[in-house]
């Protein structure tokens, strides 16, 4: 039995990295800042608050001009002529810095909810939950004739699935009768890990990151060698994880494994890149990353999370290089583990490790 439960709520790289940057910008602002997020089908009732609602003077200055960039972001043929505007839901920012009133948007291809809100600083919760990488993973509980999956997206499940087969019970007589018994039921159990190995393939793992055995007994270490050799890299083992575990101990677990995993595939991939500069496969100047990549000589393209441009000329250029790495088989890492920052920092934040050395 197979069940879809949820589609997916990720964003691109390129859209990613975009409103990380303007987060990045709007966060440092510390005048009372009007923040709306505004639904394409949700603008008239967003106008119709800004309209209703008693403000400040001052405020209400700033609410007159989100107003004019709701009207100029609602033509459609203004959104959709930008590379890099991603338009279903608009964030407009609004604050006066003491010499004049300036507005900042955002739009993402994702739909928040409508919120419009006057504070001291600008109100980004919606945004940093989608910023918030909802890394995929796939949980396996099986013993020796039983086996639920279950395939995470964040703390959500998004699909689930359950196997069994028969596994006959042990016998009482001794002698050739045990030896018949226990050769019979290792078929068995062979023939069940298949069954499952082959329920495992059904999932769609291109964007899986790890795949996680659990469940009592050693059937769990047994059945990894069913795997192919692409998802057993994939593959670690998770305890104290059975059929009877709660779904809700089930995500904290999950996604306390995940944390440790990604942790240290991020410090393994900054060593790495650490270990292969005195072999020239390793670049950090942007514009000599974008060769690179048009080049297809990147194989990992990494981007601190603080990273920010105030260049245009700059900030467009990296958007280039994602949307290269995108459209190859370039692996693209946003770092955000505050300790591997300040060493990535180091290097003006974005760095690629390349599949050869060039010339």
């Amino acid at each position: 039995m197979t069940q879809n439960i949820s589609s997916t709520n990720e964003i691109s790289p390129r859209e990613w990295y975009s409103i990380n940057r303007s987060v990045n910008e709007i966060k440092n602002v510390s005048a009372p800042c009007v923040s709306a997020y505004i639904p394409e089908d949700k603008v008239s009732e967003i106008i119709d608050i800004i309209h209703h609602t008693r403000r400040s003077k001052n405020i209400e200055k700033i609410e007159d001009v989100i107003e004019d960039k709701i009207f100029s972001l609602t033509d459609r043929k203004k959104i959709f002529t930008s590379k890099d505007t991603f338009a279903t839901t608009y964030c407009i920012f609004g604050w006066n810095d003491g010499q004049r009133i300036e507005i900042k948007e955002i739009t993402t291809s994702k739909k928040i909810p409508p919120v419009y809100t006057v504070g001291k600083r600008a109100y980004l919760k919606p945004l940093h939950d989608l910023l918030k990488i909802d890394y995929e993973v796939l949980l396996v509980i099986l013993d020796h004739k039983s086996a639920v999956l279950r395939h995470f997206r964040g703390n959500k499940i998004i699909r689930s699935a359950k196997t069994s087969a028969y596994l006959k019970n042990r016998t009482s007589k001794g002698g050739w009768s045990q030896k018949r018994y226990a050769q019979n039921r290792q078929i068995q159990i062979d023939q069940f890990f298949k069954k499952l190995s082959s329920k495992i393939n059904d999932f769609d793992l291109s964007r899986t990151d790890i795949i996680l055995l659990g469940g009592p007994g050693f059937a769990k270490k047994e059945f990894l060698t069913s795997l192919n050799s692409e998802l057993v890299k994939k593959t670690r083992f998770i305890e104290n994880v059975t059929f009877s575990t709660s779904p809700f101990d089930l995500a904290i677990k999950v996604i306390s494994r995940l944390y440790q995993y990604r942790r240290n595939y991020a410090i393994s991939l900054v060593d790495k890149f650490d270990m292969l500069v005195k072999y020239g496969l390793t670049e950090t100047d942007n514009s000599k990353i974008h060769q690179a990549l048009s080049l297809g000589a990147v194989d990992t393209l990494i981007i601190s999370a603080n990273y920010y441009s105030t260049s245009v000329s700059e900030h467009e250029e990296i958007m280039q290089m994602i949307e290269i790495a995108e459209n190859t088989s370039t692996k693209i890492e946003f770092i955000v583990n505050p300790v591997l920052l300040a060493k990535i920092d180091l290097y003006h934040g974005v760095l690629a490790i390349l599949r050869y050395k060039l010339k």
